[in-house]
């Protein structure tokens, strides 16, 4: 997605171009820009007191995922977390997913990826674990949401997933 959006919105410079200026502003002002969504910080934290095993899969580069974890003390709630550097393939493509599961010694079947974009929903599609679509940063259409690779579940709130799990 990074790379399709960077030649639509910088077209006067290469790709990869886009890619390096956004990427250094971010490590610049990451920290100033980011915020958690309300509920998940606890959420979170909830997850790992029940006992599951958590883990973050992203997009982003490794060095401000990590800032923005340990900026709002999340990191320590993560059992695993696999970022652009570990993967050589992308969302929607599985890889990123069976990366975390080997991580956590899970399984597809007893796993589910709770996501806000269709992307994210793909990705779980494709590796064959139950997706969970958030309807608090929805940048998805109705009829995405309800077509055939639409997600399993969809939560109004961080909270509502307990009704899932």
């Amino acid at each position: 997605p990074l790379y399709t959006t960077m030649a639509r919105v910088l077209p006067q410079v290469t790709v990869d171009e886009g890619v390096e200026i956004y990427r250094s502003f971010l490590r610049e002002h990451y920290t100033d820009m980011i915020y958690p969504f309300p509920g998940m910080v606890d959420l979170v934290r909830r997850l790992k007191e029940k006992g599951y095993r958590t883990g973050l899969v992203t997009s982003r580069v490794g060095d401000t995922t990590v800032q923005g974890l340990e900026q709002f003390g999340l990191h320590p709630h993560l059992d695993c977390l696999v970022t652009h550097e570990d993967t050589n393939k992308h969302k929607p493509d599985p890889e990123p997913v069976f990366i975390a599961l080997r991580k956590l010694s899970s399984t597809p079947a007893e796993s589910i990826l709770l996501g806000d974009s269709m992307f994210d929903i793909l990705c779980a599609r494709n590796a064959g674990v139950r997706s969970v679509l958030v309807g608090w940063q929805i940048a998805v259409s109705q009829e995405e949401i309800q077509g055939p690779d639409g997600p399993d579940f969809f939560i109004e709130r961080p909270d509502d997933l307990f009704s899932i799990l």
